[in-house]
């Protein structure tokens, strides 16, 4: 998805960059996001949220967080992807058939419960949450580098919760 006006004018600012120059790096995804991961090294502040993309603000965050680890950026993406298409369905009101233990592992059923018990695990008994439904989270991912890595982006995700960026 190609970054928005509002995007654009915001890496010019955090860059110092003209805006021909921020067109000419997104106009690829994967340079966009090698430029978004180099921008969330630099001061991000809440109110930011309000001045770019729901989309953008997440990498931003993900890639914040997840910047000192291994992980490639198509798994960053990935993860900021997954929050992007899940989260507000998730605030409004809880798919029980989708986290119901009869439904097969899938990715859509992974994706859900990664942001469940990232952002909300002060709403579920973890201890029997993991004991259920840890391996169904790493199964059902299509990129099979996120399963290995579903402790370390848990926490990542209960970081961004607890110091209140979303």
């Amino acid at each position: 998805m190609p970054l928005k006006s509002q995007d654009l004018h915001y890496i010019e600012e955090k860059l110092g960059i003209t805006p021909e120059i921020a067109k000419l790096l997104t106009e690829d995804i994967t340079d966009t996001n090698l430029l978004l991961n180099h921008v969330s090294v630099k001061e991000i502040k809440r109110e930011d949220s309000r001045k770019i993309s729901a989309l953008t603000y997440l990498k931003l965050l993900i890639f914040r967080y997840s910047h000192d680890t291994t992980f490639e950026i198509p798994e960053k993406e990935y993860v900021a992807q997954s929050i992007y298409l899940n989260f507000t369905s998730i605030k409004r009101e809880m798919n029980y058939c989708l986290i119901s233990p009869k439904t097969k592992p899938n990715e859509q059923k992974s994706q859900y419960l990664l942001i469940l018990s990232g952002f909300y695990s002060d709403s579920i008994n973890l201890e029997l949450f993991y004991k259920n439904i840890k391996n169904e989270i790493s199964n059902g991912f299509r990129p099979k580098n996120i399963s290995s890595h579903i402790d370390d982006w848990i926490y990542i995700l209960r970081e961004i919760w607890r110091k209140k960026w979303l």
